[in-house]
């Protein structure tokens, strides 16, 4: 067949996070290789997604979305009903994209929302789903229909499931039929990454002969950084010098916390909180060992990032951090969660400096190794257009039976929306005016307001 028609639905209209970046880079490749022209569905608002899309030629729609998985889900009949309003006019809008543009193969990227799964499902064209997060063991997300019924239908409404690691792959082994699962790595440009890394920034460690540590995810509570902090002060308190930068941006009173552990152990000068920078591998750089503190990492971008600019990790041995952190090799692994555990591994290059160095050396080899992999894009490339093409009579092409005529539990939740839809009426009759009017101008307020908190979160 020709170049792949591809339509992809982002959960986001920011670039901020690793799931964007990944599909992004993946989608670079292709189209450098295969020359495809991919559109895109973005969440409102547009923002800096919007414009990398804009600046590479790429189209994009847009639609005021919410998610089936969410950290705080709507609890009130009214907003309950307002939010499935506004995803049911997703999903119609995508299904008229679908008919108008006709593309070969639908892609959604992350876990968090299945629209564009459903358009395609009702339209009888092929779809792609990239898995790139647990959602609730990482990240605390609440599954609207719960965790196992949202996997499944992950599955039944796809042709092929996409996981970011091989350990996230075994992980929905448990709910979706293997032969539609696979794993794809990241397609990282490792002599760009080595490139981008000896760009000149301003130096955030303090101290000539510190062991300097860097975590570049965003912060949050289940990212870690508590813990790092918490190490770095122990240690310092126990007469060694340990620094240890900061990067990214997050939820202002997760910060507070990691102030309050910084003025508790007296360490402000060993603590760098530098904020969200356009790259970080400069500052991954001048460092001497990244650490990867998330409870329960997928894949890890800032994990392949420090080894592909030859630096030993010091993660955390769950999710997918030991699929690329080799105990004693290239790094250390510690227990989750246990702040004296972390610091029990970075004693060891305190004790032995030669061990950076050497750990070093083994660092970028694993990273090209995961290159080389049979887990690379061109492979999936080929995986896709088989899928794509298995729809078409004329095919030869030998896929696995991606028959669609499987339950989609989520169907389901259509009766419930308009039985809430039914309960905020009733319970308009007995609301008096002034609190109706209240009610729902908290819930116009409610997303402008969180839109500019975040903001001044990535402002300060």
């Amino acid at each position: 067949m020709n170049k792949l028609k591809v339509l992809v639905l982002s959960h986001t209209g920011e670039l901020l996070g690793g799931a964007e970046r990944s599909m992004l880079d993946v989608l670079d490749l292709w189209s450098a290789q295969h020359g495809i022209n991919p559109t895109f569905i973005l969440k409102q608002p547009v923002e800096s997604l919007g414009k990398a899309l804009s600046g590479r030629g790429w189209g994009y729609s847009s639609f005021d979305y919410g998610f089936w998985s969410d950290n705080s889900p709507p609890k009130y009949p009214e907003d309950i009903f307002r939010n499935a309003a506004r995803n049911s006019e997703t999903v119609r809008g995508i299904m008229t994209i679908i008919e108008d543009t006709k593309p070969d193969v639908v892609l959604t990227n992350s876990i968090v929302c299945p629209w564009a799964a459903l358009a395609a499902h009702f339209q009888e064209v092929p779809h792609v789903w990239f898995v790139r997060e647990y959602g609730d063991l990482d990240h605390g997300r609440k599954f609207e229909i719960g965790q196992e019924k949202t996997l499944r239908d992950i599955g039944n409404l796809s042709d092929l499931v996409v996981a970011n690691s091989k350990t996230l792959e075994s992980h929905l082994a448990q709910y979706i039929d293997q032969n539609k699962l696979t794993t794809l790595y990241n397609p990282f440009d490792l002599e760009k990454i080595s490139a981008r890394a000896k760009q000149a920034v301003k130096n955030p460690f303090k101290f000539n002969d510190s062991l300097k540590l860097i975590t570049t995810n965003n912060i949050a509570p289940t990212k870690g950084q508590l813990e790092a902090v918490e190490a770095v002060g122990k240690l310092n308190q126990a007469g060694s010098n340990v620094e240890i930068c900061i990067m990214g941006t997050g939820h202002q009173g997760h910060i507070d916390n990691i102030n309050k552990v910084v003025r508790q152990y007296s360490i402000e000068d060993k603590v760098h909180l530098v904020g969200s920078q356009p790259d970080t591998l400069p500052y991954i750089s001048l460092a001497d060992v990244g650490i990867m503190a998330s409870r329960k990492e997928a894949f890890g971008r800032a994990t392949f990032e420090c080894l592909a600019a030859s630096k030993p990790v010091v993660g955390a041995n769950s999710g997918a951090t030991p699929e690329m952190v080799e105990h004693g090799v290239n790094g250390y692994l510690y227990e989750q969660g246990n702040s004296d555990s972390l610091a029990t591994e970075l004693k060891n290059y305190l004790q032995d400096k030669s061990l950076l160095e050497i750990h070093g050396q083994k660092a970028l080899p694993k990273a090209q190794d995961m290159m080389k992999s049979e887990y690379n894009a061109e492979a999936l490339y080929e995986r896709i257009t088989q899928v794509a093409t298995s729809n078409n009579s004329d095919s030869s092409v030998d896929v696995a039976d991606v028959s669609k005529k499987q339950p989609i539990h989520y169907l389901s939740r259509w009766f419930d929306y308009v039985m809430a839809g039914g309960e905020a009426m009733d319970q308009a009759h007995t609301f008096t005016f002034r609190r109706i009017i209240l009610f729902r101008l908290k819930l116009r307020l409610k997303k402008p307001y969180l839109y500019l908190k975040s903001l001044k979160s990535r402002l300060e």
